[in-house]
């Protein structure tokens, strides 16, 4: 299997949300993203991008029943205060 390398322009676009060139690179750079450069373009493999991505995606935890009524309590409790 071929690992894709993908140019700072891609990048932007992709996995910057349609950002230009110029602040991928500044985004590549900042974070010390492993990158090779050829013809004046930033060259990034494809499973290094998903990577980064993973690292800056944060999964929100799901609600239990605990937490959930331990806000409502919090709240009632706050209503009573005042």
């Amino acid at each position: 299997m071929i690992d894709r390398s993908i140019t700072d322009v891609e990048f932007g676009r992709d996995y910057l949300g349609g950002k230009k060139a110029k602040t991928a690179r500044r985004r590549i750079l900042a974070d010390g993203i492993p990158y090779q450069r050829d013809r004046g373009h930033f060259l990034i493999k494809q499973s290094v991008a998903d990577a980064w991505r993973e690292s800056r995606t944060q999964t929100p935890n799901a609600p239990n029943l605990k937490a959930m009524l331990k806000k409502i309590s919090d709240d009632v409790l706050k209503k009573r205060a005042s």
